[in-house]
This record gives structure tokens, C-alpha cells and sequence, in this order.
């Protein structure tokens, strides 16, 4: 366990600095971001650690939902940032140190859920894989993916040792670090069902969509509308469509239109996989996680669009494990994907941290 954090804690450090590096390498593409005081400036790298998306997070922990288009942003994160901007010097460091903390929390939980399950190799080759992703460096700056994956691995560790309560609390406030949480709920009910657990316990994780609630309410009192955060999403082009049919388009896209741009082919390229990942190895992990694995790939590509896949697919966690199972049963492939990861990594943060790269 011990091996495994230090390689986490290595791997955030090594990762900051080299895209500190790349701001040298790759030049600034001014945006909205803070970071760019100016055009054609040097970039603030501090500032850019809540670059897009980062900083609507930052704006919400200032100013609430002053506009309603920011509700399609859960309120945990920025909550949990506002309350700790009290004691620490800005609101960057809270979120950084916020996702840090965070994110090692999930490691180690991780770590231990996997070991239950698969034993100490496959856990090792799981976590590593994770980490070396392209876009898991989202798990360390200002944004809600390490706080969500936080709570979604101890809720799931918490179903595991068959404690109810435990799970529907980190699963329920799930849902308000980022709305998929809901089916993090869905996938642990319909896992419950599956092992014929006691109407108690399915009365329990029920109740874990109380939170999501009391936000429906509080959005309905302030903006007339419970289910804001659905209809927030045409804000930012999005829109209810079946999956498939997105997922089809992009596709069409890629092989007949050569001008389709590289971030699009590698959305399709990612959702793909990890589909086939799932499905390859649908025998070999738990009902529930496979389920919540499932919905973190087909619920984002309901929205008519695959912007930001690659990040999405970070709360894909089955996916992971099916990489850790083909390793564990062809060692040498770890030779090829964790450089290959790795070196993209180094790349795509230098990229996005300059401005050149949303997700």
C-alpha cells in the first residue's frame, strides 16, 4: 500500500513540474482563462491550474449561482472550496490541496477494493494504469474528478463490507460532486437486487438520493426549476440523445471526414475502448462497479456530444480494471501502455495548462 501512494505522490509532483516545463515548450493560446493577462503574454501557471472548466469552479465558490447556466456544475466542489478559502491563502490552493487529499484517498481505497477482488498484482497494475492515463492529472488540479472518485470508490468499498448506511451517505453526496452520482446509486440498488439483499438495506441506499433532493428543492424555490441542472446542460451544447447515435456520428466522422479534428478522434477513440473493455470483461468485475463503469461512458455520450470523453472516462473505474487484467495475463504489455500513456500525459497537460486543450 505504502509503494503505492509513493508512486501517486511522485507521479503529482513529477507531473506539476513537467507541465511547468512545457510552458516553455508550447506556446500560450490566450482564452478567458485568468491565466492570460494578457495576448501574446506568458501564461500564469498558477493560475492555470483552474484553466476551463476550473475556473467556473472557482467562480461558484465565490459568487454561488449568480448565473444559471454555472447549476450544470455540481455544488459540492466549489462548497467544499469556498469553506476552506477561509483558512487558506486563495481559493486555487483549496482546490488544489482539496483534489490532492482527495485523490489519495481514492488511491488508497482504491487500492484496497482491488485487492479484495483481484489480488495485489492486478490492484498494482490497475492504479498505475490510472495514474499514467492521459487525462488523470484532472484528478490534482482544480477540478471535481478526485473529489468524485473519492466518494464513489467508498461508497462502493462501503457496499462491499455490506454496510448500507456507509455507501448510501458516500453515494448520495456523490451525486453532488458531480450529477453521474446518481447512477453510482442506480448501479449499487440494482447490485443489491442482484445479491437479493434485505428490503432494509434497499430502503438505505434509496435514501441516498436525498441529497440530490434537497438540491432539487433549494433550485426550485431559487430558480422555479427543480431539475435545473439538466436543462443548464443546452448551455453548453448539449443535449439528450441516445448514445449510440453520438457515438455513431463521431465515428462516421472520423473515417470519412479528414478534417475532423484530432480532440474528436480521440474522444471516439477513448469511449470506444473503454466500451470494449467493459464488455470484454463483463464475467470478470463486480455487477455494481460494472454497472457504475457503464453509465460514466454512456450517460456523458447521451448529451449528443464526446467533448471531454477522455476526462469523463476517469469515473469509468472498470475499464481500469480490465486494463490490469490483460496486463496481469500479457506482462509485456505494460512495457508499451504506460509510456505510451505516460508520454501523451506529459504532452496533454503541457497543452491544456497553456490553453490549447479542453476536455
Amino acid at each position: 500500500m505504502s509503494k503505492i501512494i509513493k508512486i501517486a505522490l511522485i507521479w503529482s509532483l513529477g507531473i506539476v513540474a513537467l507541465s511547468y516545463l512545457g510552458t516553455y515548450v508550447f506556446a500560450p493560446f490566450a482564452n478567458s482563462s485568468p491565466a492570460f493577462e494578457a495576448p501574446n503574454k506568458r501564461i500564469n501557471f498558477y493560475l492555470a491550474l483552474a484553466q476551463w472548466d476550473g475556473g467556473n469552479y472557482l467562480h461558484i465558490a465565490k459568487n454561488g449561482y449568480d448565473d444559471g447556466k454555472l447549476v450544470a456544475f455540481a455544488p459540492l466542489y466549489p462548497l467544499v472550496i469556498m469553506f476552506f478559502s477561509w483558512v487558506l491563502p486563495s481559493p486555487i490552493i483549496a482546490g488544489v490541496l482539496i483534489s490532492h487529499v482527495s485523490f489519495l484517498i481514492f488511491i488508497f481505497f482504491f487500492y484496497k477494493y482491488l485487492i479484495l477482488h483481484w489480488g495485489k498484482r492486478v490492484a498494482n497494475n490497475t492504479i498505475i494504469t490510472l495514474i499514467f492515463f492521459p487525462t488523470a492529472f484532472f484528478l490534482i488540479l482544480v477540478y471535481s474528478e478526485a473529489l468524485f472518485l473519492m466518494l464513489v470508490v467508498l461508497s462502493l468499498y462501503a457496499f462491499d463490507q455490506k454496510r448500507p448506511i456507509m455507501a448510501a451517505i458516500f453515494g448520495g453526496t456523490s451525486s453532488l460532486a458531480r450529477y453521474l452520482g446518481v447512477f453510482l446509486i442506480v448501479s449499487i440498488v440494482a447490485g443489491a437486487i442482484r445479491k437479493k439483499q434485505n428490503l432494509k438495506s434497499l430502503i438505505v441506499y434509496f435514501s441516498a438520493n436525498l441529497p440530490l433532493l434537497i438540491f432539487s428543492t433549494l433550485l426550485f424555490v431559487t430558480y422555479h426549476n427543480p431539475f435545473l441542472y439538466l436543462s443548464a446542460e443546452a448551455n453548453w451544447h448539449r443535449h439528450i440523445q441516445n448514445p449510440f447515435f453520438t457515438i455513431e456520428g463521431y465515428l462516421l466522422q472520423v473515417l470519412f471526414k479528414p478534417d475532423f479534428s484530432q480532440n474528436n478522434t480521440y474522444d471516439v477513440i477513448v469511449t470506444l475502448t473503454f466500451l470494449v473493455l467493459l464488455v470484454a470483461k463483463i464475467k470478470k468485475i463486480p455487477f455494481s462497479l460494472w454497472t457504475f463503469s457503464a453509465f460514466a461512458i454512456l450517460i456523458p455520450a447521451s448529451t449528443g456530444t464526446l467533448t471531454s470523453m477522455p476526462r469523463y472516462a476517469l469515473a469509468s473505474l472498470g475499464s481500469f480494471v480490465a486494463i490490469g487484467l490483460l496486463i496481469d495475463q500479457n506482462k509485456w504489455l505494460k512495457y508499451i501502455v504506460w509510456p505510451a500513456m505516460l508520454m501523451a500525459q506529459g504532452v496533454i497537460i503541457s497543452l491544456f495548462i497553456t490553453g490549447h486543450w479542453i476536455a
